[in-house]
Protein backbone atom coordinates (compact mmCIF):
# COMPACT_ATOMS: atom_id res chain seq x y z
CA UNK A 1 0.00 0.00 0.00
CA UNK A 2 1.81 3.13 -0.94
CA UNK A 3 0.85 6.09 0.21
CA UNK A 4 1.04 9.85 0.34
CA UNK A 5 3.10 10.78 3.82
CA UNK A 6 4.05 14.67 3.40
CA UNK A 7 4.17 17.08 0.52
CA UNK A 8 5.54 20.37 1.00
CA UNK A 9 7.16 23.01 -1.17
CA UNK A 10 10.58 25.27 -0.60
CA UNK A 11 11.10 28.10 -0.46
CA UNK A 12 8.12 28.86 2.02
CA UNK A 13 5.89 31.04 1.04
CA UNK A 14 7.86 30.97 -2.27
CA UNK A 15 8.01 33.79 -5.10
CA UNK A 16 7.17 34.20 -8.28
CA UNK A 17 9.32 33.15 -11.72
CA UNK A 18 11.38 31.96 -9.17
CA UNK A 19 12.19 27.81 -8.76
CA UNK A 20 10.35 26.22 -6.21
CA UNK A 21 11.40 22.51 -4.66
CA UNK A 22 8.40 20.31 -4.43
CA UNK A 23 9.30 17.13 -1.71
CA UNK A 24 7.00 14.28 -2.01
CA UNK A 25 7.04 11.20 0.43
CA UNK A 26 5.80 7.80 0.05
CA UNK A 27 5.48 5.58 2.08
CA UNK A 28 4.67 2.21 1.83
CA UNK A 29 2.00 1.11 4.70
CA UNK A 30 1.82 -2.59 3.30
CA UNK A 31 3.66 -5.70 4.95
CA UNK A 32 5.52 -6.34 1.23
CA UNK A 33 8.02 -4.68 -0.72
CA UNK A 34 6.74 -2.68 -3.35
CA UNK A 35 7.91 -4.70 -7.00
CA UNK A 36 10.04 -3.00 -9.18
CA UNK A 37 9.63 0.42 -9.67
CA UNK A 38 6.81 3.23 -9.62
CA UNK A 39 5.88 6.50 -10.79
CA UNK A 40 5.56 10.24 -9.08
CA UNK A 41 3.69 12.77 -11.00
CA UNK A 42 3.01 16.24 -10.42
CA UNK A 43 0.47 18.27 -12.41
CA UNK A 44 -0.82 21.87 -11.92
CA UNK A 45 -4.09 22.25 -10.87
CA UNK A 46 -6.41 19.60 -8.76
CA UNK A 47 -6.80 16.90 -11.62
CA UNK A 48 -4.70 14.23 -13.05
CA UNK A 49 -4.39 14.51 -16.34
CA UNK A 50 -3.22 16.87 -19.05
CA UNK A 51 1.18 17.62 -19.62
CA UNK A 52 2.78 16.91 -15.88
CA UNK A 53 4.57 19.12 -14.57
CA UNK A 54 7.32 16.55 -13.13
CA UNK A 55 7.48 12.49 -13.53
CA UNK A 56 10.14 10.96 -10.97
CA UNK A 57 10.64 7.41 -11.19
CA UNK A 58 10.97 5.50 -7.53
CA UNK A 59 12.55 2.17 -7.71
CA UNK A 60 10.71 0.84 -4.78
CA UNK A 61 10.10 0.85 -1.13
CA UNK A 62 10.30 -1.78 1.37
CA UNK A 63 7.55 -2.24 3.31
CA UNK A 64 7.58 0.39 6.03
CA UNK A 65 9.76 2.34 4.87
CA UNK A 66 9.56 5.58 2.99
CA UNK A 67 11.08 7.42 0.37
CA UNK A 68 11.62 10.87 -0.94
CA UNK A 69 11.56 12.43 -4.45
CA UNK A 70 11.81 16.02 -5.04
CA UNK A 71 11.45 18.02 -8.09
CA UNK A 72 11.91 21.93 -9.66
CA UNK A 73 8.99 23.88 -10.49
CA UNK A 74 8.60 27.55 -11.10
CA UNK A 75 5.28 29.41 -10.48
CA UNK A 76 3.97 32.74 -12.39
CA UNK A 77 0.72 33.21 -10.35
CA UNK A 78 -0.09 33.80 -6.59
CA UNK A 79 -1.97 30.81 -5.68
CA UNK A 80 -1.21 27.07 -7.31
CA UNK A 81 -2.43 24.03 -6.56
CA UNK A 82 -0.35 21.11 -7.04
CA UNK A 83 -1.47 17.61 -7.31
CA UNK A 84 1.04 14.33 -6.84
CA UNK A 85 -0.44 10.99 -8.00
CA UNK A 86 1.79 7.77 -7.06
CA UNK A 87 2.22 5.19 -9.48
CA UNK A 88 -0.46 6.34 -11.63
CA UNK A 89 -0.28 3.20 -14.56
CA UNK A 90 -0.77 0.91 -11.49
CA UNK A 91 2.06 -0.77 -11.81
CA UNK A 92 1.98 -1.62 -8.27
CA UNK A 93 -0.97 -4.01 -7.05
CA UNK A 94 -2.07 -1.82 -3.68
CA UNK A 95 -5.27 -2.92 -1.28
CA UNK A 96 -5.74 0.63 -1.17
CA UNK A 97 -5.77 3.39 -3.77
CA UNK A 98 -7.46 6.08 -2.57
CA UNK A 99 -4.24 7.30 -0.62
CA UNK A 100 -2.44 7.12 -3.68
CA UNK A 101 -3.06 11.06 -4.23
CA UNK A 102 -2.37 14.60 -2.51
CA UNK A 103 -2.36 18.30 -3.18
CA UNK A 104 -0.94 21.39 -1.42
CA UNK A 105 -1.77 25.12 -2.55
CA UNK A 106 1.68 27.25 -3.42
CA UNK A 107 1.86 30.82 -2.78
CA UNK A 108 4.45 32.86 -4.48
CA UNK A 109 4.45 36.83 -3.84
CA UNK A 110 6.12 39.21 -6.37
CA UNK A 111 9.08 39.51 -4.12
CA UNK A 112 9.05 37.28 -1.17
CA UNK A 113 12.12 39.33 0.49
CA UNK A 114 10.05 42.25 1.22
CA UNK A 115 6.69 40.55 2.61
CA UNK A 116 4.95 41.96 5.74
CA UNK A 117 4.81 38.54 8.21
CA UNK A 118 3.12 38.50 11.15
CA UNK A 119 2.05 35.81 13.84
CA UNK A 120 -1.38 35.77 15.51
CA UNK A 121 -3.61 34.01 17.78
CA UNK A 122 -7.56 34.49 17.67
CA UNK A 123 -10.80 32.47 19.45
CA UNK A 124 -12.65 32.34 15.74
CA UNK A 125 -12.39 35.21 13.62
CA UNK A 126 -9.83 36.78 11.80
CA UNK A 127 -10.63 40.61 9.86
CA UNK A 128 -7.60 41.32 7.67
CA UNK A 129 -7.56 45.37 6.41
CA UNK A 130 -5.54 46.51 3.40
CA UNK A 131 -4.08 49.97 3.45
CA UNK A 132 -2.78 49.53 0.20
CA UNK A 133 -4.51 48.27 -3.61
CA UNK A 134 -3.29 44.95 -4.69
CA UNK A 135 -1.96 43.72 -1.30
CA UNK A 136 -1.70 40.53 -1.62
CA UNK A 137 -2.11 38.12 1.92
CA UNK A 138 -1.84 34.81 2.84
CA UNK A 139 -2.67 32.64 5.73
CA UNK A 140 -1.35 29.30 7.32
CA UNK A 141 -1.88 27.66 10.31
CA UNK A 142 0.95 26.93 12.36
CA UNK A 143 2.04 23.99 10.90
CA UNK A 144 2.28 26.04 7.57
CA UNK A 145 -1.14 24.20 6.44
CA UNK A 146 -2.76 26.66 4.13
CA UNK A 147 -5.95 28.64 5.04
CA UNK A 148 -6.96 31.53 2.83
CA UNK A 149 -5.19 33.68 0.45
CA UNK A 150 -6.43 36.74 -1.24
CA UNK A 151 -6.12 40.65 -2.68
CA UNK A 152 -7.69 43.33 -0.58
CA UNK A 153 -7.17 47.05 -1.82
CA UNK A 154 -6.81 50.16 0.85
CA UNK A 155 -9.82 50.41 2.77
CA UNK A 156 -11.53 46.80 1.87
CA UNK A 157 -11.54 43.94 4.45
CA UNK A 158 -11.80 40.52 4.75
CA UNK A 159 -13.34 38.00 7.46
CA UNK A 160 -12.29 34.59 7.90
CA UNK A 161 -13.31 32.22 10.26
CA UNK A 162 -10.41 29.38 10.77
CA UNK A 163 -11.60 29.21 14.49
CA UNK A 164 -9.05 29.27 17.40
CA UNK A 165 -5.59 28.74 17.18
CA UNK A 166 -2.20 29.94 15.61
CA UNK A 167 -1.78 32.00 12.27
CA UNK A 168 1.20 33.01 10.44
CA UNK A 169 0.11 35.89 7.89
CA UNK A 170 2.35 37.03 4.59
CA UNK A 171 1.41 40.16 3.09
CA UNK A 172 3.04 42.05 0.21
CA UNK A 173 2.06 45.47 1.64
CA UNK A 174 1.11 46.49 4.70
CA UNK A 175 -1.80 45.55 6.12
CA UNK A 176 -3.58 44.97 9.63
CA UNK A 177 -5.09 42.11 11.76
CA UNK A 178 -8.00 42.10 14.08
CA UNK A 179 -8.47 38.84 15.88
CA UNK A 180 -10.62 37.49 18.19
CA UNK A 181 -14.34 36.81 17.48
CA UNK A 182 -15.54 40.48 16.36
CA UNK A 183 -18.23 39.20 13.73
CA UNK A 184 -19.24 35.88 15.35
CA UNK A 185 -19.64 37.35 18.90
CA UNK A 186 -18.36 40.03 20.42
CA UNK A 187 -14.88 40.54 20.98
CA UNK A 188 -13.09 38.88 23.67
CA UNK A 189 -9.80 40.48 23.28
CA UNK A 190 -7.79 41.33 19.98
CA UNK A 191 -4.49 42.03 18.30
CA UNK A 192 -4.06 44.70 15.52
CA UNK A 193 -1.37 46.13 13.91
CA UNK A 194 -1.51 48.78 11.77
CA UNK A 195 -0.15 50.09 7.97
CA UNK A 196 3.48 50.74 9.86
CA UNK A 197 3.36 47.22 11.90
CA UNK A 198 2.18 49.23 15.18
CA UNK A 199 -0.42 50.64 17.02
CA UNK A 200 0.28 53.95 16.72
CA UNK A 201 -1.22 55.34 13.09
CA UNK A 202 -3.29 58.59 12.01
CA UNK A 203 -5.02 55.85 9.57
CA UNK A 204 -6.41 52.77 11.13
CA UNK A 205 -9.25 50.49 10.43
CA UNK A 206 -11.51 48.33 13.22
CA UNK A 207 -14.16 46.26 13.05
CA UNK A 208 -17.32 46.52 16.24
CA UNK A 209 -19.29 44.51 16.85
CA UNK A 210 -22.91 44.65 16.61
CA UNK A 211 -24.14 43.87 19.55
CA UNK A 212 -23.69 46.58 22.34
CA UNK A 213 -24.66 45.46 26.16
CA UNK A 214 -23.89 46.83 29.61
CA UNK A 215 -20.23 48.11 30.06
CA UNK A 216 -19.38 48.04 26.41
CA UNK A 217 -17.14 50.57 25.59
CA UNK A 218 -14.58 51.66 22.26
CA UNK A 219 -11.80 52.79 23.65
CA UNK A 220 -8.99 55.60 22.11
CA UNK A 221 -5.30 55.22 23.49
CA UNK A 222 -3.10 58.23 22.92
CA UNK A 223 0.75 58.41 23.14
CA UNK A 224 1.28 61.50 23.06
CA UNK A 225 -0.09 65.16 24.93
CA UNK A 226 -2.64 67.53 23.05
CA UNK A 227 -3.99 64.56 20.39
Amino acid sequence: DLAVESLFSSPFPAQRNAAVEISVSVRNNGDQDSPGSFTVTLYKGLVAGGTPIATNTVSGVAAGQTAVTTASWVPTEFTSDILVVIDKENAVPEYDEANNQSSIKVIAFENRKTLYATYTHTLKDLVLFGYMNNTEIAVFKADKSFVWAGVINDGAHTVLHPGEGVYKVYGSQPYSILSGDPVSGQVMGYYALNEKNTGLSRNFYTYMVSFWGEGCKFIVFAYEDNT
